[in-house]
């Protein structure tokens, strides 16, 4: 059923549907329509590789982004005393701001993996010096949101590990 390719002889393949990675390897379907039509240079297969898991990466992000926003709804009325208000606030606040950012990143990736396709498909060129700008501006960008992610989510577990404990002690 499948065609493991190894990266020696990796081509980039033009299908109906998309290309499959496993490990570094690219699994065909065999009953796909497949045209080789040029072979990938090893550093745009880097590229492709690196940006699929950045993709699964702000996917992740999303998710994780949607269980903190429910995770302060529902410890909103022990997390609303003035105290942690302003807290909860300032971290609601830096959460949706980074949300609009990832959102630009998730854009700027969505359109690299489309470059590298077309490259992969023959379209345009390989252009390394661009795609190489390309790839060092999304890694920064990429390395950003998730840094300023992870502290974001230690500020409201803090502030909502707090209230927990508050309010375990309150009701015994």
């Amino acid at each position: 059923m499948f065609t493991l390719l190894t990266n020696a002889e990796l081509y980039s393949v033009y299908f109906t549907k998309s290309l499959h990675y496993t490990g570094n390897k690219l699994a065909v379907v065999k009953n796909w329509k497949m045209e080789i039509t040029q072979k990938l240079s090893e550093r745009s297969q880097q590229y492709y590789v690196i940006t699929k898991q950045w993709l699964s990466d702000l996917e992740f992000l999303t998710f994780e982004a949607e269980f903190l926003h429910k995770l302060m709804e529902n410890y909103f009325t022990s997390l609303s005393n003035e105290g942690y208000l302003n807290k909860l606030v300032l971290a609601n606040q830096l959460l949706s701001k980074m949300e609009v950012e990832k959102n630009h990143v998730h854009v700027m990736v969505s359109h690299h993996i489309k470059k590298l396709e077309m490259i992969a498909e023959n379209i345009i060129p390989d252009t390394t010096e661009e795609l190489a700008e390309n790839q060092l501006l999304i890694e920064n960008f990429m390395s950003t949101i998730i840094r300023q992610y992870r502290q974001v989510k230690k500020e409201i577990y803090a502030i909502v590990e707090t209230a927990m404990h508050e309010d375990n002690v309150s009701t015994k």
